[in-house]
């Protein structure tokens, strides 16, 4: 039996994307809405970066950190309440990670 999850405690979760094409996939934009019940961390992995990821290459490459602000790097964090590009689709209202 998992555990309980109880206030305060740290989820860590990853998002798998897959590109089935025979080509290389280029300008992909993910959006990750955070779950409802949840909040995000925005010093998960340092101060100000919350985001993580996988650097893209082929075969892939190192772990990677982002800022959470929209400043050049390619992932920001959304604040709830806040609107959500159109491609994050219904805006669930507890914010989004968007990584391009």
């Amino acid at each position: 039996i998992e555990p309980t999850v109880q206030p305060g405690n740290g989820i860590e979760y990853t998002v798998y994307v897959a590109n089935p094409g025979s080509g290389a996939a280029s300008n992909v934009v993910l959006c990750d809405q955070i779950p409802a019940g949840t909040t995000f961390d925005p010093n998960g992995y340092g101060v100000g970066t919350g985001i993580q990821a996988i650097a893209p290459s082929s075969p892939a490459g190192p772990l990677v950190t982002y800022t959470n602000a929209n400043d050049g790097d390619p992932g920001r964090f959304i604040a709830p309440g806040a609107a959500l590009p159109a491609f994050c689709g219904v805006n669930q209202g507890n914010g989004a990670v968007v990584v391009n």
